[in-house]
C-alpha cells in the first residue's frame, strides 16, 4: 500500500529520515516504480511513500510546512464524470426513456465530434417536459461522488488554497456537490423550468471550454496569481482548454 502524507521530513538521531508533524490524507494501490522523493522538493504536493505512517523513509529532507512558498493556490475541477462517477444529464435521460439518444450526443461532445454548446442544446431539447421530481430522484438515488473527492477538496483547501467546481453540467447538482465537498466556488449551467417542468433550455451563458478557462483565470487572479498556480482536472473535450492553460493539468479517465 502507498500512503499520501503531508508533513516534515527530517533526520533523527540515528541519521535515518523520518516524517514528523505528519498527517495521513489517503492511500492508493500502485505508484510508478521510478518514484523519487525528490520529485516533491518544492513543497507543492504531499510526500508519497510505501511504508506504514510513522516509519523511517530514505531520501532528501524537505520542509513541507511553514517555510516553503507553495506554488499552487487553486484547484479547479470538472464535475460530471470527474468528481462524480456519472454524467448527470445521461442519468436524467435514462429516467425519462431518452437514455440512448442523450448518451450518444454526450459521447460525441466528449470526443470533439460536436460543438459543446450545440450538443447541450440538443440534449436539453430531448428532456423538455421532464418534471423536477425526476431531478430530485436522480440526485438522491443515481449520482455518486467518487471515492477520495471529498478528501482531495478538503485537504487542498486546508493546505494550499481555494477550490472550485467548473462544470458544463447543471447548478441543480453542482450546488449540492459544492456543499458536500466544501468547495469555495461552483459554476455550472442553469436549467430553465416552468410550472415544475424543464423547458428544454438553459438560462444565461453556457459554461463551455472557453467559459471554464475564463472563470479559472478570474478566480486565480483574485488571489494575485496566474494560471500557472492552478491545478485543473477534467475528463473531456470541454476541459482541454482549462487543463492546457493551468500550471498542473490532469486529464482524468
Amino acid at each position: 500500500m502507498i500512503y499520501f502524507v503531508y508533513g516534515t521530513l527530517k533526520k533523527n538521531h540515528r541519521l535515518n529520515w523520518i516524517l514528523e508533524e505528519s498527517e495521513f490524507i489517503g492511500e492508493c494501490e500502485t505508484l510508478h516504480s521510478n518514484f523519487d522523493i525528490k520529485d516533491f522538493s518544492h513543497g507543492c504536493f504531499p510526500i508519497v511513500y510505501r511504508r506504514e505512517p510513522g516509519y523511517k523513509i530514505k531520501g532528501e529532507a524537505y520542509k513541507l510546512r511553514g517555510d516553503v512558498e507553495r506554488s499552487v493556490h487553486l484547484l479547479a475541477s470538472d464535475m460530471d464524470g470527474t468528481i462524480l462517477e456519472e454524467e448527470c444529464i445521461d442519468e436524467i435521460a435514462a429516467l425519462v426513456g431518452k437514455g440512448s439518444e442523450v448518451k450518444s450526443i454526450t459521447a460525441q461532445a466528449m470526443k470533439e465530434g460536436l460543438n459543446f454548446d450545440e450538443s447541450l442544446q440538443k440534449r436539453l431539447a430531448l428532456l423538455k417536459g421532464t418534471e423536477l421530481e425526476v431531478l430530485e430522484h436522480c440526485l438522491s438515488k443515481k449520482i455518486n461522488v467518487r471515492p477520495g473527492a471529498v478528501t482531495l477538496f478538503r485537504t487542498f483547501k486546508k493546505h494550499f488554497g481555494k477550490t472550485a467546481i467548473l462544470s458544463g453540467g447543471f447548478t441543480y447538482f453542482a450546488d449540492h456537490i459544492q456543499k458536500e465537498l466544501e468547495a469555495d466556488f461552483s459554476f455550472a449551467n442553469v436549467l430553465e423550468y416552468k410550472e415544475g417542468r424543464l423547458t428544454g433550455k438553459a438560462i444565461g451563458t453556457i459554461v463551455n471550454a472557453e467559459k471554464k478557462a475564463e472563470l479559472m483565470k478570474q478566480l486565480i487572479s483574485r488571489q494575485g496569481k496566474n494560471s500557472s498556480n492552478v491545478v485543473a482536472v477534467g475528463d473531456g473535450n470541454n476541459d482541454i482548454r482549462m487543463i492546457s492553460e493551468s500550471g498542473v493539468g490532469i486529464s482524468f479517465n
